[in-house]
């Protein structure tokens, strides 16, 4: 995920045209085409962009936490805690009416 932040603002910085694009991007952060029906986010939050590439990259791995990690760039450990974190988000609290 940090590899990604930093290769988006690297190229909002040296970008001269109003428009970022694929072409200002390193090579391995560029999407593939086949990725190119991924849906745009803007006005989300970093919490919730970390998320749908956590969940999207786990789908495409498999549900290999380990394999996903990998293609990430983050510990597998990570991604554990992330989808604990995420469902305990979505359980209902006993307190709520």
């Amino acid at each position: 995920m940090r590899e990604l932040e930093n290769a988006v603002e690297r190229a909002v910085v040296l970008c001269d045209e109003p428009k970022v694009g694929r072409r200002h991007l390193p090579q391995g952060i560029a999407p593939k085409p086949e990725m190119q029906g991924t849906p745009q986010i803007p006005g989300s939050s970093i919490d919730e962009i970390e998320r749908y590439a956590i969940l999207k990259t786990l789908e495409m791995c498999g549900g290999s936490t380990s394999k996903a990690a990998a293609v990430l760039g983050i510990s597998s450990r990570k991604i554990q805690y992330k989808l604990h974190e995420y469902a305990s988000a979505a359980e209902p609290n006993e307190n709520d009416p």
